[in-house]
């Protein structure tokens, strides 16, 4: 025997309030501290692809980059890969060794 699910309120499929209230805002908060957290990630993001570009051109392994920076090699992967971002000490000297190599090959 079935049952309407008007009398058993726990079994009605409830609807997501969520979905049903982005459709009526057209303003996302979240949405935008994600934009400008990604925003300001973005110039360390730049130079961390502009690191891998230059160590690859030179030829030179994560291992003697990281030697050369004074960095574990482990750190260094893990900036590469974008699962952790330098901080600004990091930021500094990945920054300035990009500027010293940009300027011999010129």
């Amino acid at each position: 025997m079935m049952f309407p699910t008007s009398m058993f309120p726990s079994l009605s499929i409830p609807h997501n309030t969520r979905d049903s209230q982005a459709g009526s805002s057209s303003h996302d908060p979240w949405g935008d501290r994600r934009l400008a957290r990604m925003e300001r990630k973005e110039p360390t993001r730049r130079l961390l692809r502009d690191v891998m570009a230059l160590r690859r051109i030179r030829g030179m392994s994560q291992t003697a980059l990281a030697a050369e920076l004074g960095v574990s090699v482990r750190t260094l992967q893990e900036w590469e890969q974008s699962r952790r971002l330098p901080s600004g000490v990091g930021h500094a000297l990945l920054r300035q060794w990009v500027e010293t190599n940009h300027s011999d090959g010129d």
